[in-house]
């Protein structure tokens, strides 16, 4: 049984050696002092890891496809734009409520939180600040997925 698992190959100054490592199987990891030596030992590790855990009853994950590897970078990508927005509307709204606030003291009108019309006028601004950051967010995504693309082809 031949099974292939996605695997990185790294520099480990620490050990002085190339480490072959496969995220999907915890523990995987292998060394050598050339790349190559360090993925053939992967593979010894991988079916050694495999046969553990047909022993043991323990689940054994499928391989990531190409497919998977996508839909999993679109979706970090769509949770990390998420957070993203979410932080930048939450900055932008405070440091403009507090902007109308400080203009309010300055004009002697201000004695506690500001007014709802106050606020509804700082959320447009906003939410129009939020489009134009998504916006820019999703062409960024899009240029940085095409770029991966390109990077992948021509490696193969």
């Amino acid at each position: 049984m031949n099974i292939e698992y996605p695997f990185q190959v790294v520099w480990s100054p620490d050990d002085e050696a190339y480490l072959a490592i496969t995220h999907q199987l915890p523990g995987c990891v292998a060394d050598g002092p050339t790349p190559e030596e360090a993925v053939s030992n992967l593979r010894v590790i991988i079916s050694e890891w495999l046969e553990t855990a047909r022993e043991q009853k323990r689940p054994i994950p499928e391989p990531m496809t190409s497919r998977d590897f996508d839909k999993q970078e679109s979706e970090s990508q769509k949770e990390l734009q998420r957070y993203i927005e979410h932080e930048v509307s939450s900055a932008v709204l405070r440091v403009l409520e507090q902007i109308a606030a400080s203009g309010l003291r300055q004009r002697g009108a201000y004695h506690g939180p500001v007014s709802p019309a106050a606020c509804a006028g700082v959320r447009f601004v906003a939410e129009s600040t939020r489009q134009k950051l998504k916006n820019a967010m999703n062409k960024a995504g899009k240029i940085k997925s095409q770029w991966v693309r390109e990077r992948l082809l021509s490696a193969a």
